[in-house]
């Protein structure tokens, strides 16, 4: 299974080389597949990419890094992230 999570990190790589420009759900299914692969060391990446172009931190980019930060044991910063999204939706 932690094939085709590799899989898609590597193609939204590939677009965003070739000057494709991700949106908000590509952005949060990137993230979802580092939390499975542990890869937070792209995630942060990602986190960063999201950052500097200004792209909305909404419910799925934020749940995708509160996931992917906790899944890797990161808690500070999942914390971080959840404090900074303008509207928090809790499901229990």
């Amino acid at each position: 299974m932690g094939n085709h999570h590799a899989l898609y990190l590597s193609a939204a790589g590939r677009g965003v080389i070739h000057g494709i420009i991700p949106d908000e759900v590509t952005m949060a299914t990137a993230i979802s597949a580092c939390a499975h692969l542990g890869a937070v060391h792209i995630g942060k990446k990602i986190h960063s990419y999201i950052q500097k172009h200004s792209l909305k931190l909404d419910v799925y980019i934020g749940s995708s890094l509160i996931d992917m930060y906790a899944k890797c044991g990161s808690l500070d910063q999942s914390l971080a992230v959840f404090y900074k999204l303008p509207e928090k939706y809790l499901f229990c």
